[in-house]
């Protein structure tokens, strides 16, 4: 706790001084994204509800038709099942569809910033996909959890969202601006009976910023003694200092999502967290009525989709590298090995899942639920009409 205490010290004491660039601390890109991240066991969703058996390493990097590899350009595909049936479609089944979740090896601290350089973001009715960070220790909002990228659906415009225990809130700080449109500002995940889990959100300004219409960018979250913020930059407007591997956030455009400490002090709500990419299918949020409508009319319910193969030929995760940067860089938690593991590669973005079976085992734990009750829900509808 010292350790952490005096780094914090140290951050804070530098940043109201010129920043200096971070430096490249962890660099996960093809088969080297594998040595820095790893499925989760064996599970069904429990708290979300979803359609889902998240498989294990195994079933997701193997097999003809594999959920998790790379991809002839040297990406790194995570995917949802496309190649299997329901084998006893209706009413009474049970069919889960084969996905995917991989969670990082070495949790991030406050100080860090985490770049996605994303090609393809999952897409299609009833689908679910998530780039966040959760509580380390607890795997719960216990410590904090920080969605990055979350939508559902057909939607066209990202939603960012913090869920903690009860006391964090997003301000509207003139020192600390963004230029997303904020949701919701109570940010505890903890009560449901507060917000129902919504947690604080933000909405992405930029149209297209997921979607069918994606066409490539970085998403950037940088956790500092400050507050945390989020960029979302299409590829032909990504910073040069992080092209080039020595990033000054300070120096970049307003955010799309910030939450300042004055509210929300980070150093007190988050832990040390896990960074984790997953696709969910239907539960709670894509599979809500109205969420689910308001992109997808007149297409029945959202279960209706899970037992067609071909629904989910989108969705999948094409992802370029997964940066990580800290003041003093490599000496890190969070650091590729030079030698990559896992994935062989093997087919192209189009290649397909998993087996559509497999039990449940274990959780990881609780996705923010932010869509199911009261203004969340209802945002949800008007954002996409």
């Amino acid at each position: 706790m010292s350790t952490r205490i005096l780094a914090v010290a140290a951050l804070a004491s530098t940043s109201a001084l010129a920043a200096t660039p971070l430096k490249l601390a962890g660099n996960f890109a093809g088969n080297d994204f594998f040595s820095g991240f790893r499925v989760n066991s064996s599970s069904i969703d429990t708290n979300n509800q979803g359609n889902i058996h998240y498989v294990d390493s195994n079933t997701a990097m193997s097999g003809s038709s594999p959920l998790a590899f790379v991809n002839s350009a040297g990406n790194v595909i995570l995917r949802a099942d496309n190649t299997t049936n329901d084998p006893n479609p209706g009413p009474e089944s049970t069919f889960g569809r084969n996905t995917v979740m991989m969670i990082s090896n070495s949790p991030i601290d406050i100080g860090t910033l985490v770049v996605a350089n994303l090609a393809h973001i999952p897409f299609g009715c009833s689908v679910w996909p998530a780039f966040w960070t959760l509580d380390a220790s607890t795997q719960s909002d216990v410590g904090g959890e920080i969605d990055i990228i979350e939508t559902v659906n057909l939607v066209t415009q990202n939603q960012y969202s913090l869920h903690t225990r009860s006391g964090c809130t997003l301000s509207n700080s003139s020192s600390f601006p963004h230029s997303g449109t904020e949701l919701q500002t109570n940010c505890d995940g903890v009560d449901f009976n507060v917000t129902g889990n919504q947690g604080c959100v933000i909405e992405e300004p930029a149209q297209n910023s997921v979607g069918q219409n994606f066409a490539g960018g970085a998403y950037a979250l940088y956790w500092s003694t400050n507050g945390i913020q989020i960029w979302f930059f299409p590829t032909a407007s990504i910073p040069s200092d992080l092209q080039n591997n020595s990033p000054d956030p300070t120096s970049w455009p307003t955010p799309s999502a910030s939450y300042p400490a004055d509210t929300c002090d980070p150093n007190t709500f988050f832990v040390p967290q896990e960074i984790i990419f997953d696709i969910d299918i239907c539960g709670v949020f894509a599979g809500a009525p109205a969420v689910f409508n308001a992109t997808c009319p007149n297409m029945g319910s959202c279960t209706d989709l899970i037992g067609t193969a071909s629904n989910y030929n989108n969705a999948y995760w094409e992802i370029n590298y997964v940066k990580t940067f800290t003041a003093t860089g490599a000496s890190a938690n969070t650091t590729a090995s030079a030698s990559g593991a896992g994935a062989s590669s093997t087919g192209g973005s189009s290649s397909s899942s998993g087996n559509g079976s497999g039990a449940a085992a274990l959780e990881l734990g609780s996705k923010g639920i932010f869509a199911v009750v009261g203004t969340m829900l209802a945002g949800a509808v008007a954002l996409v009409l």
